[in-house]
C-alpha cells in the first residue's frame, strides 16, 4: 500500500520486499534453508528430500522402547523462503554435512523402575565407560583396538 503524507510516498515492508525481489532479476529462488542453532549452512530446492534425510538420522537412534523419543542435540531447522541463488547447494552437499561424524552429547534421564546404570549403559552407550566419582558418574569414550569409538 502506498500512502502520500506531505508529498512523501511511503510503502509497507511487504510491498518494499516484493519490489526488491521483482527488480533484482533472477537472483532469488524459493528453496529450503538448513539452519543449525540459527547458523545458515545452505539452501536446496529439494526440501522434502533433505527433511527425509534428517528424519532418517533421528530414526536410526530409535531402539523401540516404549514412549521413546529422539531429537537433535542442536536446534536443526529447515526454513522455506527466498534464497539468493549463490546460497543454493546440491542436496548431496547438505546430506554429506548432516551425515558427517561429530562428537555429540547424550543425556539419559533415569525414570522410576529403571534397572540401574549398567543396563542403561550397555543399551544406550555401548562404547562408553562409566566412571563413578563422589556421587555422580562421568561417561568416557572407549576405543576399540582399531581406534574407533
Amino acid at each position: 500500500m502506498v500512502r502520500k503524507d506531505d508529498e512523501v510516498e511511503t510503502s509497507d515492508p511487504y510491498m518494499i520486499c516484493n519490489e526488491l525481489i521483482k527488480n533484482s532479476g533472477d537472483v532469488f529462488s524459493v528453496a529450503y534453508g538448513l539452519y543449525v542453532d540459527d547458523v545458515f549452512y545452505g539452501a536446496t530446492a529439494e526440501g522434502q528430500a533433505l527433511s527425509m534425510a534428517l528424519e532418517s538420522i533421528l530414526n536410526s537412534y530409535l531402539k523401540g522402547a516404549e514412549n521413546e523419543t529422539v531429537r537433535f542435540h542442536n536446534d536443526v531447522r529447515l526454513r522455506e523462503g527466498f534464497y539468493l541463488d549463490s546460497s543454493l547447494v546440491e542436496l548431496s552437499e547438505l546430506e554429506e554435512l548432516i551425515n558427517s561424524k561429530v562428537d555429540y552429547a547424550a543425556t539419559y534421564t533415569v525414570v522410576k523402575n529403571d534397572a540401574g546404570l549398567r543396563p542403561v549403559q550397555e543399551r544406550y552407550f555401548p562404547n562408553v565407560e562409566v566412571i563413578r566419582r563422589r556421587g555422580y558418574c562421568v561417561l568416557k569414550s572407549v576405543k576399540d583396538s582399531a581406534g574407533n569409538a
